[in-house]
């Protein structure tokens, strides 16, 4: 892993918790990150932010990492290193070489990155779950989580896929030298088989999510391109409506996905989600059948679903019956007056569920 100075943080922060970017190599790409230090340690680099629990921000469509930074300072400053990459196919993340941009291969990713960034410094195996030291507990206390996956929109997806393809390679006997610790922080995305369950029990969902079906179109890059991307604006007002951005945000993320290739991974994974889903699947998805299954079978790892009540992208009905996709212990945090961009409209809160999940009070 390797950092570089890092700016963005807002001024209402303390200087020492702006986030650095860092490039993150894992087998299959190098991932380009923001990290943030935990407070009592200089930077990311320093030995007692790998000690810190991780917090691994994945970031959605059409976002990127940067509307992770509320969250990330918050947490940073409980304590917790944060780290947000751009997934596969954005920005400086770029395209993968083998070209999957499925679902399976967002939750390979998830577990990668949570590899590389836990493995001991000098390579060497640990007795100690991923994610540092394990802290110390009261008797009769389950150990806290030491890495909680926290995604939002396409995020929660690879959470949800890298929690069951954990799940999977330990009941396997495939799961490494190292233990992973892991706890999920699912943000605006039910899990998807509840999902599926309860689409047909809300007619207005159809409305909500027929940009999915313009994905499915032939142009549909280009339709995200025109007009300085007018489509993200609309997408933005329309998932949560009532609410503004903060200055530069929305500029930013178009910085994002107008980087060579973007657009085209974006609508390349809308299009693997689809047989994923419904089957058969084709090439060139040779793992599609396995990560089918991972997607829609229930997920064991402990669990909090965070969501806005005004989201304009996934309405409330969609998020009914969470135990059916989470069978391990569950919060469920339901936001009045939130819409889809809960990290950047409700950042106490979530910072708050994340903290909670992880064994330590807010």
């Amino acid at each position: 892993m390797s950092a570089s100075p890092g700016a963005g943080a807002p001024p209402a922060l303390a200087q020492e918790r702006a986030p650095a970017r860092i490039e993150v190599p894992t087998a299959s790409l190098r991932f380009a990150a923001l990290a943030w230090a935990p407070a009592g340690a200089l930077d990311v680099a320093d030995p007692r932010a790998r000690a810190a629990p991780l917090a691994l921000l994945l970031h959605g469509f059409p976002d990127d990492p940067g509307s992770w930074a509320p969250v990330a300072e918050r947490l940073a400053a409980a304590g917790v290193r944060c780290v947000a990459p751009w997934l596969r196919g954005y920005g400086p993340t770029g395209p993968p070489p083998d070209g999957d941009l499925g679902a399976g291969a967002l939750g390979r990713d998830a577990l990668a990155l949570v590899d590389a960034l836990t493995a001991p410094p000098d390579g060497r195996a640990e007795d100690a779950p991923a994610g540092g030291e394990p802290a110390e507990e009261s008797v009769g206390r389950a150990p806290s989580p030491r890495v909680v996956l926290v995604g939002h929109d396409w995020g929660a997806v690879a959470a949800y896929a890298g929690a069951a393809q954990d799940e999977a390679e330990r009941r396997s006997g495939r799961a490494g030298r190292r233990a992973r610790d892991l706890a999920l922080v699912a943000v605006a995305v039910p899990p998807p088989r509840v999902l599926l369950a309860n689409l047909p029990r809300d007619p207005r969902q159809l409305a909500r999510s027929a940009y999915m079906l313009r994905m499915q179109l032939p142009g549909a890059a280009r339709w995200l391109r025109a007009d300085d991307m007018a489509a993200i604006d609309r997408l933005w007002a329309a998932w949560s409506p009532g609410w503004t951005p903060p200055p530069g945000r929305l500029a930013e993320v178009k910085r994002t996905l107008a980087a060579p290739g973007t657009l085209e991974a974006v609508v390349a994974t809308y299009r693997a989600l689809r047989p994923l889903l419904t089957g058969p699947v084709p090439a060139p998805f040779p793992r599609g059948a396995r990560d089918r299954a991972a997607l829609l079978l229930p997920v064991g790892a402990p669990a909090t679903v965070v969501h806005g009540l005004r989201d304009g992208c996934l309405g409330p009905a969609c998020f009914e019956g969470l135990a059916r996709g989470l069978t391990g212990p569950l919060e469920q945090v339901s936001l009045p007056d939130v819409g889809h961009f809960v990290p950047l409209e409700a950042p106490e809160a979530l910072a708050a569920a994340v903290l909670r999940r992880l064994g330590r009070a807010p």
